[in-house]
């Protein structure tokens, strides 16, 4: 679903297209996490001194996850979050939100942070496995 607030997509809002982030108030009527996120904070890079490269917020989740521009994805408690592999080989990671788990492809979501445009991803190298910035152009 395109959020209204900040029109991308992001898990906020409902299946018929209703933002809860509009008046502040998630599913259950406590605090929604994506109310207080704007556009400028998905573009803030961050560096963590426990891990190496700059770090962004992960778009859909409220600030919960950062992805680094090597591909290193980590929650608000700077743990590490595990790399798995589909069964065609693609990196995945697994991100919750509200309780739900949600699969990720790494390379989407190192796009989504660090590559600008839309479009399909591809690899300059050809290895799907290899889920860089610098590595990962859009067509």
């Amino acid at each position: 679903m395109r959020c209204q607030r900040v029109d991308r997509s992001c898990f906020a809002c409902m299946p018929e297209g209703e933002c809860n982030a509009l008046d502040d108030t998630d599913f259950g009527g406590g605090k929604c996490t994506f109310y207080k996120l704007a556009e400028a904070d998905y573009d803030e890079e961050l560096i963590f001194e426990k891990f190496i490269g700059r770090f962004k917020r992960v778009r859909g989740f409220g600030g919960k996850y950062y992805v680094s521009e090597y591909g290193q994805v980590i929650n608000s408690m700077w743990q590490e979050i595990q790399v798995y592999s589909s069964e065609r080989g693609f990196p995945y990671v697994r991100l919750y939100l509200w309780g739900s788990m949600i699969r990720v492809y790494l390379a989407a979501i190192v796009a989504d942070a660090w590559i600008p445009g839309r479009g399909k991803l591809d690899f300059k190298d050809h290895d799907p496995t290899h889920c860089t910035a610098e590595n990962i152009f859009r067509r």
